[in-house]
């Protein structure tokens, strides 16, 4: 970073080109999770926080840092181990050579940021949520004639989008999303906003 940040857009607005748009999508995807979060820089990073539960997100050469502590990696380790994320006692590294998992930074913000402090219950580490495809979604899937383009993704993809789309409360945000899947779908070669290439 050229400077130290004083607001979160501030050290976004610092990123270079393609970390800025990563970071831009973790924060979107934390706030979405926790809407009533506040907004601040914490030990020279990006902090969400609701009362006393915090989130810190940080910006190396070739990761995306999520910083929810040592409960927390204890808690996401079967799905971290599952999405091969490299990890620390209290970091997790989302590496800019994959797309942002989209459903698990939701997953880690919630449990980090819930009021009811559910990372204080020390639950033994779930198995990472499936989402099964509403009907809506499947029917919008056929009628654009892109539900083999879907079924080539892979399954944290997959898995990614639909709880992505049904998650919002909203029924214009679930549509957006919607748009936005249909529209990385045609054009192939996008996940999230990211570039993304299948394995040959």
């Amino acid at each position: 970073m050229a400077q130290p940040a004083a607001t979160v857009a501030d050290y976004i607005a610092q990123a270079p080109g393609e970390k800025r748009e990563r970071l831009e999508l973790v924060r979107a995807i934390i706030l979405s999770a926790a809407p009533g979060a506040e907004e601040l820089i914490s030990w020279g990073m990006p902090t969400f926080r609701v009362g006393k539960n915090q989130l810190h997100v940080g910006c190396a050469k070739h990761h995306v840092g999520l910083y929810p502590g040592a409960a927390a990696v204890r808690h996401f380790a079967g799905q971290t181990a599952e999405l091969g994320l490299a990890c620390t006692k209290g970091s997790i590294h989302l590496p800019d050579s994959r797309p942002i998992p989209a459903d698990f930074v939701a997953d880690v913000a919630s449990w980090c940021l819930s009021p009811i402090r559910v990372r204080e219950l020390r639950a033994a580490p779930q198995v990472r949520e499936r989402h099964q495809m509403p009907d809506w979604v499947r029917v919008a899937l056929h009628e654009a004639g892109l539900a083999d383009a879907f079924a080539a993704r892979p399954p944290y993809q997959r898995n990614d989008y639909v709880g992505w789309i049904v998650r919002p409360k909203r029924e214009a945000t679930r549509q957006a999303h919607l748009a936005q899947m249909l529209d990385e779908l045609r054009r192939g070669d996008v996940y999230m906003k990211m570039p993304w290439h299948p394995r040959r």
